[in-house]
């Protein structure tokens, strides 16, 4: 099964937010689509972010 951060990481970018994905974890959270500004894809968002930070902005909410 996927991990919350695997869900998170697919969850990410603009043509996801235009469909407006959602995935549901293991635990039944809603993983709901995002993007942050100027990061258009997961490669340049993991290039630019650990794993822990990713985690930490989506739970966020920024």
């Amino acid at each position: 099964m996927k991990t919350r951060l695997d869900l998170i990481k697919e969850c990410y970018g603009r043509l996801r937010l235009h469909k407006n994905i959602v995935k549901k974890t293991r635990s039944g959270e809603h993983i709901t689509a995002w993007q942050i500004d100027g990061i258009k894809s997961t490669k340049q968002l993991e290039e630019t972010f650990s794993d822990e930070q990713i985690l930490i902005i989506y739970d966020s909410g920024l």
